[in-house]
């Protein structure tokens, strides 16, 4: 036994030396977060993880510790200091981190309940690189140029849209960013060509990262907006309206300028895991109506688009004040958003307050069923009614088909609605893969302000989910006789869902 013991101290001893050995840093090392690395190498009583680990509540690290390249959550104690070399370093609820927490590249999250020194960040004006090779893995610790050009997608051609007033949307977008001192700055540019409407709008703006994590945005520019998002996201709405001839949104033009505060969200949560962001916006801009145009679609091409409704132009001031959030499980997930945008008297065309929030909780039970609750409001905070550029609907494929699409319209609304998702496993299709059975229920009206509260409409739906596309049939079970509705279209999830 002695012997044994003997031998896994000695393997220990050599690991802690191996360790030593693996990781060395170059270049400029005066930067504070910089120098708690060089001090954790120095001393040479280091744990390195370079894969994804937890330190479970009974474990202690007696000396330091370096993350590199992993995501690594603190259930227990680190006797010393912390240095992420890249990944994510979580430190849960109840550990401990006894020294000093150093973010060359990646990032920590300690958490309120957790017991953790000061954490710093490396400056955003250095660069960090890793290096491996045959021999020791270096961090170089570099200063970038002053300036740097960035072109994403295809030569910053992105993703285009589609929709009945625009038809075709190409988008161009560059960025052009510089390292000072402290923080970093970048200058944005987003370009629009609107083929139905043969225009060029295009947005400009300028993002200032003063501290990890914090975000200030100045922006000015003409685009086409919506207050419809909610209902159906930009890809599953472009592909729609092009295949389907089916726009769920209404839309209208906006000359603008903002200045917004914001922090920026984590990386990808893990179970057990949760983040809130509050952010507040000062916003102007001048809105104007836009006309249905007549752009091409594969089915009912020769049918009318609907109509795009105008708005209420002139100018629109306001304070617009948010906070988004996000929790993982094991097998659930939720996500929300709400915001409150005020616009005060005597500062623009305008005087209104107004809610808005949506909701999304999701679940894998068993045998791989899928249920999904999600939840939209809008509601004013006065008795102003909001301008009709801050109203949407209800009704239509997205919210109730039973109902026309806009068929309920107002500054306020309310939709609730549920799925339940079950794969047919002994199904398959040629390249399709396996379908699956999907069942709903949704309630929800949209209405003005002055009226009276309206009947909530109710629809329960049942259908066939392949790949991306599905086909539902729907009815009002208040309807007799019942009146089913067949509605075919894409499913696409809400990656964004932005309220204001």
């Amino acid at each position: 036994m002695r012997l044994i013991q003997l031998l896994l101290s000695l393997l220990l001893l050599s690991s802690s030396t191996l360790f030593a050995q693996t990781l060395t840093i170059e270049g400029d090392s005066d930067d504070p977060a910089a120098l708690v690395l060089s001090g954790i190498l120095e001393r040479n009583q280091y744990r390195l993880i370079d894969r994804d680990t937890v330190i479970a509540s009974h474990e202690t690290v007696r000396g330091d510790m370096i993350v590199v390249d992993a995501r690594v959550a603190l259930e227990g104690v680190v006797e010393g200091s912390v240095a992420v070399v890249g990944g994510d370093f979580f430190v849960r609820p109840r550990a401990a981190v006894r020294g000093t927490i150093a973010v060359i590249r990646g990032g920590a999250y300690p958490s309120g309940l957790a017991e953790v020194g000061e954490v710093i960040y490396l400056s955003p004006r250095l660069s960090p690189q890793l290096t491996p090779d045959t021999g020791p893995t270096a961090v170089s610790i570099v200063a970038p140029s002053e300036s740097l050009l960035e072109l994403p997608n295809i030569y910053g051609f992105g993703p285009a849209g589609y929709d009945r007033v625009n038809g075709l949307s190409l988008f161009w977008i560059g960025r052009l960013a510089s390292r000072g001192d402290t923080a970093t700055v970048s200058l944005n540019a987003r370009a629009g060509y609107r083929v139905e409407r043969n225009t060029v709008d295009g947005v400009l703006d300028i993002r200032y990262v003063p501290a990890y994590r914090t975000l200030i945005t100045a922006s000015a520019g003409r685009a086409t907006r919506t207050s419809d998002a909610w209902i159906r996201g930009d890809i599953s709405n472009a592909l729609s309206s092009l295949f389907l001839r089916s726009d769920l949104r209404d839309y209208f033009e906006s000359d603008e300028v903002s200045l917004s505060i914001a922090r920026t969200p984590p990386p990808a949560l893990t179970a057990g895991e949760r983040f809130l962001i509050p952010r507040i916006t000062l916003r102007v801009s001048e809105d104007r109506s836009l006309e249905t145009g007549n752009p091409f679609s594969f089915i009912r091409r020769d049918e009318p688009w609907r109509l795009n409704p105008g708005i209420d132009e002139g100018v629109l001031a306001s304070a617009i004040f948010g906070l988004s959030g996000s929790w993982r499980g094991m097998s659930a997930r939720s996500d929300g958003t709400a915001a409150v945008e005020w616009a005060p008297g005597g500062i623009g065309d305008f005087d209104f307050a107004q809610l808005r929030a949506y909701a999304n909780f999701g679940m894998i039970s068993l045998y791989r069923h899928q249920i999904q609750v999600t939840g939209y409001l809008q509601t004013p905070l006065t008795s102003s009614e909001a301008p009709l550029q801050r109203w949407t609907f209800v009704g239509g494929a997205g919210t109730l088909p039973t109902l026309e699409t806009a068929q309920m319209r107002g500054d306020h609304a309310l939709l609730v609605s549920s799925d339940y998702t079950i794969p047919l496993n002994r199904v398959h299709f040629p390249l399709a893969g396996m379908p699956s059975l999907k069942l709903t229920h949704a309630i929800g009206g949209a209405w003005r302000t002055g009226a009276d509260f309206p009947n909530l409409k109710q629809n329960l739906g049942a259908g066939i989910q392949v790949l991306l596309f599905e086909a539902m049939l729907y009815v009002d079970p208040s309807e007799r006789p019942l009146h089913p509705r067949l509605v075919l279209g894409t499913q696409l999830p809400l990656s964004t869902v932005p309220l204001f």
